[in-house]
């Protein structure tokens, strides 16, 4: 179990940080893209930002290489919003990005071959700085079509919370479904939050609302992470026409590192979605930010 203050979003259970089963990627719906160049301004940001808005160039240049498509970028500018006052630690970009990505190609994997500042300015006198990358990346071509009569209705999420409050979603579907949802933490990590142990019944009867958490055992708790007086964090809700079954694991294992960790459960969430047809599943997310009270 995460202790809270590892976490935004506080989980009263004893869950284990998912690791999903993972499904054999056909050829010919993937390729490698090498030595996929970008880069993001300093001038405006700290390195850890404009290292982490490069990356996120790189993918989309190799999602269009690889397929002809791009990546959507409304709800990152929102993301970027959020790093850009300086008061909010924005959700973790490896999480939120598989999400943006568009519903034509994903990029499941990818290798940082270089990295470095760069100096753009002819006038030494003034530096101006560049975060320049070089990555390989592992681009996927989604299977299907999207069901457009299948959708998928979030209502109760807030834009923002004081720590301490509830979360409560309430959800309706246009299909019978079944929901999952994932927590992209600020701590780097997802949690699978539903369902689990004490809410294990993740059927959406057709045009039903239904709430969640759906019993008293247990609550969704908005907490800071040590010494941080704003978080935002992603919630994201699939909806799926088949019955899933996911594999759970501890994160907690002798001699792995954290980002190692981190990196696989990522990867498996992004491996396990791009296996779902299209038609067969929607999803939805929402950022809200979390503050002192």
């Amino acid at each position: 179990m995460i202790p809270a203050k590892q976490s935004a979003l506080l989980i009263h259970l004893e869950l284990l940080v998912m690791f999903l089963i993972s499904g054999t990627i056909v050829a010919q719906d993937s390729v490698w893209v090498r030595g996929v160049t970008a880069r993001a301004s300093m001038e405006t940001r700290s390195l850890q930002e404009a290292r982490a808005l490069a990356i996120q160039h790189a993918r989309d240049e190799a999602v269009k290489r690889a397929f002809g498509t791009s990546i959507a970028s409304s709800f990152m500018v929102q993301q970027s919003e959020l790093i850009k006052n300086g008061k909010v630690e924005a959700a973790n970009d490896d999480a939120v990005k598989f999400i943006l990505e568009s519903a034509d190609a994903k990029v499941l994997r990818e290798r940082v071959i270089s990295e470095r500042p760069e100096n753009t300015a002819r006038d030494e006198t003034e530096p101006r700085y560049d975060y320049v990358v070089i990555i390989d990346a592992f681009v996927v071509r989604e299977r299907g079509n999207r069901d457009p009569d299948f959708r998928l209705m979030v209502d109760g999420v807030r834009p923002s919370y004081e720590a301490g409050e509830k979360l409560i979603i309430e959800v309706k579907a246009t299909r019978w479904s079944y929901l999952n949802v994932f927590s992209f933490g600020s701590d780097g990590l997802v949690y699978h939050v539903f369902p689990n142990a004490y809410d294990s019944d993740n059927l959406l009867h057709e045009r039903v609302s239904r709430i969640v958490p759906g019993t008293s055992v247990y609550s969704l708790t908005m907490a800071l992470p040590e010494g941080k007086q704003a978080a935002s964090e992603t919630i994201l809700l699939v909806a799926t026409k088949d019955s899933l079954v996911f594999k759970l694991g501890d994160m907690h294992k002798p001699g792995v590192e954290f980002a190692e960790i981190r990196r696989a459960l990522l990867q498996q969430l992004m491996e396990w979605l791009v296996q779902i047809p299209r038609d067969r599943r929607v999803e939805i997310a929402e950022t809200y930010v979390i503050r002192a009270y």
